[in-house]
C-alpha cells in the first residue's frame, strides 16, 4: 500500500513539474516575448503623437530589429533648429530622459530585456536637433551624475 501511494505521488509530482514547464515555455518563450515588445510598442503609436511637456512631443517608438534598440523620435514643435541651444537642451533633458527610462512602468518589458533607448529629437522643419542613448548600463546605474551618451550635429 505504501509503495502504490509512494507511486502515485510521484506521478503527481511528475505531471506537475511538467505542466509547470510547458507553462514557462509556451509564456516566457522568446517568441512570446518578442510578441509582448511589439504589442507594447503598438499601444504607444496608438496614442502618438503624445505631447510630453509643453514643448516635446513623441511622435513615434519603434525597434530596430533584433538589435536590442528601442528609438523614440521626439518633436519639438515650436522650436527651430537655430533657436536652440543644443548643448543647454540636452543639460536639462538627459537627466529626465533617464528618470524615465528608469521608472516609466511602460518601459518595464524593454528594461527587463536589457534594450537600448535611443531619443531622437528633431524641430518643427523636421530637421535633426539631438540624439541621446541610454543603454542598460546607464539606467541600471544609481548614481546620479552619469553621463550619457549623446551626439549632435
Amino acid at each position: 500500500m505504501k509503495r502504490k501511494n509512494d507511486y502515485h505521488l510521484i506521478m503527481v509530482l511528475l505531471v506537475s513539474l511538467a505542466i509547470i514547464i510547458i507553462f514557462q515555455k509556451l509564456f516566457h518563450s522568446p517568441a512570446a516575448n518578442d510578441f509582448r515588445i511589439k504589442r507594447t510598442i503598438e499601444k504607444i503609436n496608438q496614442i502618438c503623437p503624445m505631447v510630453i511637456d509643453g514643448e516635446i512631443q513623441l511622435e513615434n517608438i519603434y525597434l530596430l530589429r533584433d538589435s536590442g534598440i528601442v528609438i523614440l523620435t521626439h518633436s519639438l514643435p515650436n522650436t527651430i533648429t537655430d533657436s536652440l541651444f543644443i548643448l543647454d537642451f540636452e543639460e536639462i533633458i538627459k537627466p529626465i530622459i533617464l528618470e524615465n527610462v528608469k521608472k516609466n512602468h511602460v518601459f518595464r518589458i524593454f528594461r527587463a530585456n536589457n534594450m537600448t533607448f535611443v531619443h531622437i529629437f528633431k524641430d518643427i522643419n523636421d530637421e535633426f536637433l539631438s540624439e541621446i542613448s541610454i543603454s542598460p548600463e546607464k539606467y541600471k546605474q544609481n548614481e546620479e551624475n552619469e553621463e550619457l551618451e549623446v551626439h549632435f550635429e
